[in-house]
Formats: structure tokens, sequence, C-alpha cells
């Protein structure tokens, strides 16, 4: 019984997909899809809420019928929230699949996880990984019943949104089941003459220690739990592609159990076409976890 549940499960997905135009498929061995999880019931009805936690807005949308999981949406470096759906199918595909998306309007934030005196006077406005992880999915779990532990939690977030999903599931330990990370930069010490990171941690001549520290996920490779699909366009010219080849084979020789996909798109930039023609592929083999 419990084969034909998990059939029955992979074939509808698979029939979503298949819909919305995959022809991607995950480039790394198909596992058995779990048994289906218990439906879901958010706090929220059917549709598409906006909610203020704090300052901060936060977009939700409950889709109708079952509700099979919540996937936390990242957005890039001073990308509107609304974006991912603006701009992609994300929402389609998300009702389709019967996944809750949760989308907090992350303004400039890097996730850093604290700042410094020498960090950029109005960079310490920007939000923090522990907003995130502390008042962000504080309110989800007691606001609307979701994105708590047990529940089939997933990560989604493009550019600074993945580095963001990498820094989120560190922080977390398992509460989420997988993550998909787009076009992310996850070792700043590859890249010594970045703004971002300079304005925030302070030069990378002086402050090396901060820049190789907590915020630093391929330093932290080992210590990864959640399972990610990890991609980018190799004709990005504002992240280089080699940030995610290089963090992917530190995942490999340092937590070689972890699953995990690499797919470089060779013939892809930093933008929405690349973004949204990944999400199918992407959830295909997030959705197994």
């Amino acid at each position: 019984m419990t084969r034909v549940r998990s059939f029955s499960r992979w074939a509808c997905l698979g029939l979503a997909l298949a819909a919305l135009g995959c022809s991607h498929p995950p480039t790394t061995d198909a596992q058995a899809p779990p048994v289906p999880p218990l439906a879901l019931r958010a706090r929220l009805p059917v549709g598409q809420h906006t909610r203020q936690v704090g300052r901060v807005a936060v977009d939700v949308r409950i889709p109708a019928d079952s509700l099979r999981g919540t996937l936390l949406v990242l957005p890039g470096w001073n990308f509107s929230r609304t974006l991912w759906c603006d701009s992609t199918q994300l929402c389609r595909l998300a009702d389709s699949l019967h996944l809750a998306l949760v989308l907090p309007e992350m303004g400039r934030s890097i996730y850093a996880s604290r700042y410094y005196p020498e960090t950029r006077a109005d960079y310490r406005h920007h939000l923090t990984l522990g907003w995130v992880t502390d008042t962000l999915l504080a309110w989800a779990r007691d606001s609307l019943a979701l994105l708590r532990p047990g529940q089939p939690n997933y990560l989604l977030g493009l550019s600074t949104g993945a580095r963001g999903v990498a820094l989120i599931a560190l922080a977390t330990d398992t509460l989420f089941r997988a993550g998909i990370a787009l076009s992310g930069d996850y070792d700043p010490r590859a890249m010594p003459a970045d703004n971002l990171m300079r304005n925030t941690y302070g030069p990378y001549e002086r402050f090396t220690g901060r820049w190789a520290g907590p915020d630093n996920p391929t330093t932290r490779a080992a210590a990864l739990r959640v399972p990610l699909y990890l991609g980018h366009g190799q004709r990005d010219r504002v992240v280089p592609w080699q940030q995610t080849q290089l963090y992917a084979d530190s995942l490999r020789a340092v937590n070689p159990t972890l699953p995990i996909v690499l797919h470089l798109a060779p013939a892809h930039r930093h933008d929405f076409t690349y973004w949204g023609g990944e999400l199918a592929a992407a959830f295909a083999w997030s959705l197994t976890h």
C-alpha cells in the first residue's frame, strides 16, 4: 500500500510539472518519494494575504483544496517580494502542488548574523538572519500554524536569497526538508572586492575572520543537514557561477552523505528567465525529501 501511495504522489507531481512545461530533469538519481504527509491547516483562508510582521510586509498565499507543505520564498537583494510570482510561474506551480507560500519583504538584507562598527551606517537598518529565524519563523508558527517543526517545510531563494537559503538551513537544523538556491554566493572570500560584503563586514584585508566565519556557508558546509538543489547560469555577470560550483564541491567533499543537485546552465544569466525555468525541475527533486 505504501508503494502505491508513493507512486501516486510522484505521478501527480510529474503531471503537474509537465503541465507547466518541465523539460529539465533533475541531475541526480531520483529517490523513492515518501508517503504523502497529512494535510496541514493554516490559520488563513484560501487566497493571498498581506500581513505586517513588525515593520516588514509579508505575503502569504494559501492554495485551494489540500495544503501539503509550506515554502519560504526569499527575493534577491533589493528585489520586491512580489517579483517571484510576478515574473515566474511560482504561484501557479505552488498552487498545483498544494504548497503555501510565505514571501517576506527582505529589502537589502544579505542575511548577516550581526553588524559591526565597520558596517556602513545605512546597512545597519537591513534585516538580519536573526529576524528570519527568530521573528518571522515564530510569527509563522504562532499566527499561521505553518513552518512548524515536523511539517513539510521548504526553502527557495535567488541571488542573496540563495545565500539566505543556506544560512537559514544552517541556523534551523532540520526544520526544512530541502532548499532550492539559485544564482547565489556562498564564499565571499572568493570575491574580496564585493561591495555588499565589504560594506557589511568591513574590508576583507582587515577582517578575514568575519568573511570566513559563521556567515560563510562554505566554511560551514560540514554542518549542513538540509538537502539542496543548487543552480546557476554560467552567463551570469552579477554573481560568478563558480560560487555555486565551489559550494557544491565543498559540500560533496566534507558532507558526502547530504543529498544535493548541482545544475549549471551554460546559456543563462542572472534573470527571471533562468530562475523561472529552474522551478519545475527543482520542485520535482526537492519534494521527494
